[in-house]
């Protein structure tokens, strides 16, 4: 079949492709072979946008009906070439007489852009060829990475536009990763991608009167699939990293992420594969590092990382781990005592309780060690007063069990300590 027959038979064709599975896979084998020249010459930036939008629409209807229709658009190199008609789009895009004497070219022609990345999105979807498809979209020119950074820069396409082809994008990444999750660490390798993506996100309202939009959404998704695969979180966070900055804007977002997937992957039942020892020391490098960290965002970042190193310490992990953290961060400790015995939030204060109470367990030599003042800062939050605090004083108690435990030593502390209280604070013992 030649273009022209191609471009003749579209009205009718693109009419008629949602009507049975067998047309649009029979569609695939007869019309790919033509639809590749078509891509590849000059036609798509003649103008004719109607043209490339049925010939685009074809391509998505038909591409994932089977591994066989998969592997036909694979070997012709459709990913390679679509990356190209989308750089190609974006520079020549059509001028303000053609938009004067025909405004719906403007809508046409960013219909096709979204188009393109639709169909690079399919392409990964539950197919055999996404690590294959990421690899190229990632390494061949145009790279994913161009695509984004065209798309952010265009003067031609609006906020809302960007957004929307924005959300195809990471579409793409999202079906690639739950199609193939080994190509994660492929994608959160592109610095430049992953900090694009996560400055893409938009912050929750605090007045709770507006919802996310979807490109939101959409990001949230595939951080939620990155927090939960092995070495997602870390590898990502090594990719937005500064050696000038304890935190990022990026791992700010990442660890937002974090901190809403606590209550099901942390704090559930369900995997812990991503805890691994350099996630948790990268929590315990940022939790100590914030007492003397002067950034505006500081205030905010203590309850985040506070919250997500109390659970993790927590949950599952390796013979030791307590152990060897408190000999790695010997300041670990400490901090959490100082935002303790401080005028932190109550919830900072219930979870550097979580925090001693884990570091302590099963970890006889650093609680028999433990200084007079940091069991006194314990013993204090039974006092805690208010409603809200009753969570704290659970804590509390947990904490000093947890002090006492086979220990003689902190056991006579407290008992001195209720002693010189004079009856300030709650026996516990």
């Amino acid at each position: 079949m030649s273009v022209l027959e191609l471009l003749a038979s579209l009205p009718a064709l693109a009419a008629s492709l949602r009507s049975t599975q067998a047309l649009r896979h029979s569609t695939a084998l007869a019309y790919f072979p033509a639809i590749i020249p078509y891509l590849s010459t000059s036609s798509p930036l003649t103008g004719d946008y109607n043209s490339l939008s049925k010939v685009l629409a074809i391509v998505s209807l038909c591409n994932c009906e089977s591994e066989e229709t998969q592997t036909l658009s694979h070997n012709l190199g459709l990913h390679e070439l679509v990356p190209r008609v989308i750089v190609a789009l974006i520079e020549n895009p059509p001028s303000k007489a053609t938009i004067s004497d025909n405004p719906e070219v403007n809508d046409i022609f960013t219909k096709c852009v979204k188009q393109c990345f639709s169909v690079l999105s399919n392409m990964t979807t539950q197919s055999p060829h996404t690590p294959s498809i990421v690899s190229s979209l990632l390494t061949a020119t145009p790279t994913l990475t161009t695509l984004v950074c065209e798309v952010q820069i265009s003067a031609f396409l609006t906020e809302t536009t960007k957004r929307a082809i924005m959300e195809r994008a990471v579409a793409l990444l999202q079906n690639s990763i739950l199609s193939h999750p080994a190509v994660l660490l492929q994608i959160n390798s592109d610095r430049v991608l992953t900090s694009n993506i996560l400055r893409l996100t938009l912050p929750t309202s605090t007045s709770g009167d507006s919802e996310p939009d979807s490109l939101t959404n959409w990001i949230r998704m595939f951080l939620a699939s990155v927090v939960a695969t092995e070495g997602g979180f870390v590898t990502m966070w090594k990719s937005v990293d500064s050696k000038d900055e304890l935190v990022t804007p990026e791992q700010i977002i990442l660890l937002h992420s974090l901190y809403t997937h606590t209550d099901t992957a942390m704090g559930g039942a369900t995997s812990h594969a991503f805890m691994t020892p350099e996630f948790l020391n990268i929590l315990t490098t940022t939790f100590v590092g914030l007492p003397s960290y002067k950034h505006a965002v500081a205030p905010s970042l203590i309850p985040l990382i506070a919250t997500v190193l109390g659970i993790a310490l927590g949950a599952t992990l390796d013979d030791g781990c307590h152990a060897r953290i408190t000999k790695e961060y010997p300041d670990l400790l400490a901090t959490a005592v100082e935002y303790l015995s401080g005028d932190a939030h109550s919830e900072v204060k219930i979870s550097c309780l979580r925090i001693i109470t884990n570091l302590l367990h099963g970890n006889a030599e650093v609680r028999e060690a433990l200084p007079k003042e940091y069991i006194y800062a314990v013993l204090s939050s039974t006092n805690a007063a208010g409603l809200e605090d009753v969570t704290m004083r659970e804590w509390a108690v947990v904490a000093i069990r947890e002090i006492t435990t086979n220990s003689e030593r902190n056991r006579d502390i407290i008992k001195d300590l209720e002693k010189q209280s004079e009856g300030k604070l709650t026996p516990v013992t």
